[in-house]
């Protein structure tokens, strides 16, 4: 579907998008509630997304071609989401899928970075706040975890724990402030 409305998530509520959804200008998600994303190819233009509980991405491509603020977000394995404006994440973000795009997605709590072939890619930057923390870690699972073309700065913490293999490429760059 198509929407340029407003969609208010009240705390302890979750809203699903199932199928592929372009939010063009002037649509608005808000609220202190869950939003979730599966299926095909939701797609953020001009948008306002301010969203205070989690942010799931749990299959398809979720593409913010618009700022947007969360709360906690999970890009779950197999998932994709593209950041090409600017991503805030004020409390946990757990990817275990790929981040791409061409944005910078800004880490001010904890990000947990773990899972088969999860990736950071293109030429998104992850940036680590002063204070917080990324987690770099698959448990021992025998995981590959990979920075493909995307970078990170650090002002604040990179824990590099039980992964098997962590690799970089296409000109991916750590900066530790």
């Amino acid at each position: 579907g198509t929407s340029t409305g407003a969609f208010s998530v009240d705390a302890g509520t979750t809203l699903n998008f199932t199928s592929g959804h372009i939010f063009n200008t002037g649509a608005t998600i808000s609220g202190a509630g869950d939003v979730g994303f599966a299926g095909s190819t939701n797609d953020f233009a001009g948008t306002t997304y301010d969203v205070g509980g989690t942010t799931t991405v749990g299959s398809g491509t979720t593409v913010f071609s618009t700022p947007a603020t969360m709360n906690d977000l999970v890009v779950s394995s197999g998932a994709i989401l593209n950041d090409n404006e600017g991503i805030a994440v004020n409390g946990t973000f757990d990817l275990t899928g790929r981040l791409g795009g061409a944005g910078t997605t800004t880490v001010n709590n904890t990000m947990n970075w773990s899972g088969h072939l999860s990736y950071v890619q293109d030429t998104v930057t992850v940036s680590v706040s002063d204070g917080a923390t990324l987690n770099i870690d698959d448990g021992g699972a025998g995981d590959v975890i990979v920075l493909r073309g995307g970078n990170i700065n650090n002002a604040g913490t990179i824990e590099f724990k039980d992964f098997s293999v962590f690799t970089t490429g296409q000109g991916s760059v750590i900066n530790n402030f």
